[in-house]
C-alpha cells in the first residue's frame, strides 16, 4: 500500500490508525560551503524572487537553507535499486516516488547555491588492454532526509540510512 508524503498533508492511515504528516527532505542540503563557507549570500532582492519562484513538488526553504521535495513512500520492503524515482518508472524497486522532475530539483539545488557535481562512474583507460578504473563523484556534499510527523504530531528528521540495509543472504 502506498502512503502519500507532501509538505503539511495530513495521512491517515486506516490500517495502522495512526495519523502521520509527511515532509520529506529529499534534499536536504547541508554543505558547510554553500552560505558561509563560500561566501555565498542570498541579497534581498534574491530573497524576494526565490519565494516567488513555484517548482513543481519543491519547496525552498530559505532559512534552513534545503530543498524539500514532495514524494509518495513506494518501498516499505524488498531490494533496493534507488532511493528515489520519478513517478511511473522504477517503483518498484525504488524507497520514493517524486513528482518533481529532476531538471527542477537540481535547479533548486542550484539556486540555493550548490555547485554543479558529476556522479561517480567508470572511465576506460587504454593500454594493452583496455581497463576500466573508478572516478570520484564531484560536487558539493548534500544530505537527504526524510522529514514526517510523529505520532504526536512533532516533525521528525531522520538521514534517509536508517531506511536502508543491508540485503541479507538466505
Amino acid at each position: 500500500m502506498r502512503q502519500r508524503i507532501g509538505i503539511l498533508r495530513v495521512i491517515k492511515d486506516l490500517k495502522v490508525l495512526i495519523r502521520f504528516q509527511f515532509i520529506l527532505g529529499v534534499l536536504l542540503l547541508c554543505s558547510f560551503g554553500w552560505s558561509e563557507g563560500l561566501g555565498f549570500k542570498l541579497t534581498p532582492e534574491a530573497t524576494k524572487a526565490l519565494r516567488k519562484l513555484s517548482l513543481p513538488g519543491i519547496k525552498l526553504n530559505l532559512k534552513e537553507r534545503c530543498v524539500d521535495v514532495n514524494a509518495t513512500i513506494c518501498l516499505h520492503k524488498g531490494l533496493l535499486e534507488l532511493v528515489a524515482c520519478t513517478k511511473g518508472t522504477k517503483e518498484h524497486e525504488s524507497i520514493l516516488s517524486v513528482a518533481a522532475r529532476p531538471m527542477h530539483i537540481h535547479t533548486a539545488m542550484l539556486l540555493m547555491g550548490a555547485s554543479p557535481g558529476t556522479p561517480a562512474m567508470r572511465k576506460a583507460q587504454e593500454g594493452a588492454r583496455t581497463r576500466w578504473v573508478p572516478v570520484e563523484p564531484a560536487g558539493d556534499p548534500v544530505c537527504v532526509s526524510l522529514v514526517f510527523a510523529e505520532s504526536k504530531g512533532k516533525p521528525q528528521e531522520y538521514p534517509i540510512q536508517k531506511f536502508i540495509s543491508p540485503a541479507q543472504p538466505d
